[in-house]
């Protein structure tokens, strides 16, 4: 049975039926209808008629089909008036029959929702068609809830205008397509802003798509990759190779990576490291997927670290050799000193040892340049004249310039001395006048000048590698190409280098730099394109004194000794003649092939030895380094000195320590060991 408020829908309609202005005759059901009226009086002992428990049977139907139905629907009039809703609407919106029936979207949903559902009705009804719209409803419990709506128009018997709907809550299958559709948004974004080309080949071997990276590799663009076969852009040395793996891939294989040859757009070939699979629907392959990725940067960073390694062994022979050499000279230049000593020995004899003295002295000089390709070499600072310097360099880069370079100097007279390695200084200078050579292809200007100048705090404000204080200013100015501003900040990275393959290392400039920074001092670099560059040397300047410019050969004779020497020496005739020097000077010496040997000695010795004089380099394990940090620990008062070819890197520091480069006179070795001797 219907419920009170259907009995009154029946009425109403009833009412509809009995217009006087009908033109319509009543139907069978409806006088079927007429008649149940009088069999529904309460008083009435008169059992239904068979149309009426039809009626009746076919409203339940009804009903039973509205409130069971997943599905939401309801009836409103023209007004907006709800006239039906059924159960599915009531569970799922809360509330009671009695609290919807006659009232509008208004009075029940908020106004920014209950406004969008009028007007959808407004449509319905002006059009008199179904329509159908995904609207979003807030829920009984206020979250926002997406419907699947279709609304239709419909009359009832007296020709009034209704609009009726039903509604699907598909909230669940609309975040899952939004999450879809996110999902999607970010993968094609991840694709199209990878630095890797990645694409798609379709069966027969075409290309179907392609992200931005692939047109940045090869040229082409993407309109023109997309149709195109993969054979026409594989080099030709590597299509038959390419094709194989395509069809490995098609039959279900998935390799590791692969290299190929790539033909860009402009003709020649990009090495490309691929990866690629099987694309597949369920279990049948469709085609390829693939990334690519562009390694000539790579390749041309193995073959700078190859080239590096070359020049690492290269740097390992020669120092081996500048080492061997050494102690040679050691040994030559020591003899030569005790001759040239010996007030005994004729006067025609010292003047022909003369020259062989200065070879020695000249091949000292040699060995030195070969420890500093080694990045072996001793750092010896001394009192240099920058002018002096300067001009003693120019003498050589005549035959390095050419003939179409002009070579200009504005070198002024004068005190401007820096504390520096000369060497290394001329390295600085020789590495700049060859930049700007090779950046003055047609010929041009190169212009070295000198200067002093004073900063303050405020001049160097805009420089953070500046200082103030007094300053010795190296210029060297080209009329060459330029650097371009975007090079600029890279100047001084290793490997680095605007010069085209094969021509340059890269390595130049940073080595000034780090000579300069380590000298105390900084670079300042402009340039334009078209005009040419300088750069400026900023090295600290240092006052002339008689104590630094006196030379070394006019300090005092060094007296005799008693002290007792532990001397650590594995090569024999440099340790033959260090030893015979020693004695000559006076000197008790105790005489050792290898550190171990050294310490043994010492075990026995320890506390008559005044001074070690070792190598810095020794094979049995320990070297001179080591054995001057484990005697040191013993006796902090022992005196210790380390003779090398090699940079002092790795001996202790300290008032009793001292360094003595390799090779060495006779005499300078007497004077040095003296001197630590006699230091307090």
């Amino acid at each position: 049975m219907g419920s009170a408020e259907d009995d009154a829908d029946d009425d109403r309609e009833g009412e509809a039926f009995d217009a006087p202005d009908a033109d319509v005759s009543p139907s069978p059901v409806e006088l079927a209808l007429r008649e149940g009226e009088a069999f529904d009086a309460p008083d009435a002992d008169v059992s239904p008629s068979p149309v009426e428990l039809a009626l009746r049977e076919a409203e339940h139907r009804f009903h039973a089909f509205m409130d069971e139905n997943p599905a939401v629907a309801w009836m409103k009039d023209a007004g907006g008036r709800y006239v039906f809703v059924n159960e599915t609407l009531l569970r799922t919106y809360g509330g009671q029959m009695k609290d919807v029936l006659g009232r509008t979207d208004h009075e029940l949903l908020p106004a920014r929702v209950a406004d969008q559902l009028v007007k959808n009705d407004a449509e319905v009804i002006a059009n008199e068609w179904p329509a159908e719209s995904v609207e979003e409803i807030p829920s009984k419990e206020g979250e926002l809830r997406s419907w699947r709506v279709v609304k239709f128009p419909f009359r009832d018997l007296s020709g009034a205008l209704f609009v009726g709907g039903i509604a699907l809550d598909i909230t669940e299958q609309v975040r899952a397509e939004r999450a879809m559709a996110a999902s999607e948004e970010r993968f094609r974004t991840l694709v199209e802003s990878a630095q890797d080309a990645i694409f798609s080949l379709a069966i027969d071997g075409r290309v179907t798509t392609v992200n931005p990276a692939a047109e940045r590799i090869t040229g082409w663009r993407r309109e023109d990759l997309v149709g195109m076969a993969f054979r026409s852009l594989i080099a030709p040395d590597d299509v038959e190779r390419g094709e194989a793996i395509f069809a490995r891939t098609l039959a279900g294989e998935t390799l590791g990576s692969f290299e190929l040859g790539v033909r860009h757009v402009s003709g020649h070939h990009v090495p490309v490291e691929f990866t690629v699979t099987p694309q597949r629907v369920g279990s049948r392959v469709v085609g390829v997927l693939g990334i690519g990725r562009d390694v000539k940067e790579r390749h041309a960073l193995e073959a700078q670290v190859r080239s590096m390694q070359k020049l690492e062994s290269v740097g390992r022979l020669a120092a081996g050799i500048a080492h061997d050499f050494n102690n040679l000279l050691t040994v030559q230049q020591a003899y030569l000193g005790m001759v040239m000593e010996d007030p005994e020995v004729p006067g025609w004899v010292a003047e022909a040892l003369e020259p062989v003295i200065r070879a020695g002295e000249r091949a000292a000089e040699l060995t030195s340049r070969l420890l500093a390709f080694s990045r072996k070499q001793v750092i010896s600072p001394q009192t240099v004249n920058v002018g002096d310097l300067v001009r003693e360099v120019v003498r050589l880069l005549g035959r390095v310039l050419g003939e179409d370079v002009e070579l200009a100097l504005d070198l002024p007279e004068g005190t401007a001395s820096v504390l520096a390695d000369p060497s290394m200084l001329e390295q600085v200078l020789v590495n700049l006048a060859v930049n700007a050579r090779d950046a003055m292809e047609r010929g041009g200007r190169l212009s070295i000048s000198i200067h002093t100048t004073t900063l303050d705090e405020h001049s160097v404000d805009v420089n953070p590698e500046a200082s103030s204080g007094r300053f010795v200013v190296l210029t060297v100015s080209d009329t060459g190409v330029g650097i371009p501003p975007d090079d600029m900040p890279r100047l001084f990275e290793p490997f680095f280098t605007t010069k085209p393959r094969g021509k340059g290392t890269g390595l130049g400039l940073p080595m000034v730099h780090g000579i300069v920074k380590q000298h105390g001092g900084w670079i300042e670099v402009e340039s334009a394109v078209g005009v040419g560059s300088t750069f400026r040397i900023f090295l600290p300047a240092l006052d002339s004194s008689p104590e630094a410019a006196r030379p070394r050969s006019s300090r005092p004779q060094a007296r005799r000794g008693d002290e007792t020497i532990l001397l650590v020496e594995d090569e024999d005739a440099v340790r033959e003649v260090v030893g015979l020097v020693l004695e000559r000077a006076g000197y008790r010496v105790l005489v050792a092939s290898s550190g171990a040997e050294a310490l043994r000695l010492w075990d026995e010795h320890r506390h008559e030895v005044d001074m070690v004089l070792t190598d810095m380099v020794m094979p049995g394990g320990v070297s001179g380094g080591q054995l001057a940090e484990r005697l040191l620990a013993e006796r902090p008062d022992l005196r210790i000195m380390v003779a090398s070819g090699y940079s002092p890197e790795h001996i202790p520091t300290g008032e009793r320590v001292r360094f003595l480069p390799k090779p060495f006179v006779a005499k300078t070795l007497v004077r040095e060991v003296r001197e630590l001797l006699d230091r307090g």
